[in-house]
Formats: structure tokens, sequence, C-alpha cells
């Protein structure tokens, strides 16, 4: 009898191969952060342009700048739901998993059933081993996507 492994460990497979950062060159990144940086000179109150720095900071791996954008984010709109789910990202790519898996349960709070927060939130579960856990939110993550993209 073939023995096909549980649904949720397909899933996670599918999206983990499926969720990678956009390729991009090492000048295009510094070129984007530096047009970020300008556009955050003439708009200091932007909190969306430092939130978009803190994510090519963090693809980058400039962790603590990253930090810093995100932080910056969040003070100045305190509801940029988006920003949370970074810092979230952030602390998962640092190897963080444990704290990016909170930040990704305090994210899903205000945003429930959101499929990244659910992808996210599942792969930090699955680097601390809780493979249960983590099948489980890639199911839900791979359930509440609208329609499916190759």
């Amino acid at each position: 009898m073939i023995r096909w492994p549980h649904p949720g460990i397909v899933a996670a497979t599918v999206l983990t191969l499926a969720w990678q950062p956009p390729a991009s060159g090492h000048g295009e990144v510094h070129e984007r952060i530096a047009e970020l940086s300008t556009q955050i000179d003439r708009r200091p109150e932007d909190a969306t342009l430092y939130f978009r720095r803190a994510e090519m900071r963090r693809l980058h791996q400039e962790w603590t700048e990253a930090e810093d954008d995100y932080r910056k984010a969040a003070t100045l709109n305190p509801q940029l739901a988006a920003v949370r789910l970074g810092r979230a990202t952030l602390r998962f790519d640092c190897g963080h998993a444990a704290e990016a898996e909170k930040l990704a349960t305090e994210y899903l709070a205000e945003a429930p059933g959101q499929s990244d927060g659910l992808l996210l939130r599942a792969r930090a579960r699955a680097a601390q081993g809780r493979v249960d856990e983590a099948a489980r939110d890639y199911d839900d993550s791979l359930a509440s996507l609208s329609a499916a993209t190759p």
C-alpha cells in the first residue's frame, strides 16, 4: 500500500518552494534603496515609503536598517498592518523562528485568514519542528487564496 504524505506537508512543500523573494541584482537593490531614500527626503511623513525601503533592506539582509525603517513606519502610521508582517518576516530571516511566529500571530489577529501571514507562521512553526501546526497553517494559507496561480 502506498502511503501519501499528509496533505499539509504537500501544501507546505509547494508553498515553501513558491514563496521566494523576487530575484534582483545586488546593484538594483542599492538603486531602489537610494531611490526610496530620495523619496523619503521629499516626503518624510509617508510611512509607506519607510515600509517599502525596509522591505528592500530586509531582502538585502541589512537587518538593523530594515528594523529602523519598520519602526519609523509604525511610528508614522500605527495602523499599517503590513509593518507587523514585515517585522515578523525580518525575524524569520534572521533565524528567530519563535519571535517570527509570535509576530505573525499578532498580525493574523488583525488580519485573520491572510495567506501571507499564515504562510509565514507555517514556516516559523516548521522551523521549530512543529510540523502538525505548520501543516494546518499551510493548509489554511492555501485555502485562503482566492485563485490558484502557477
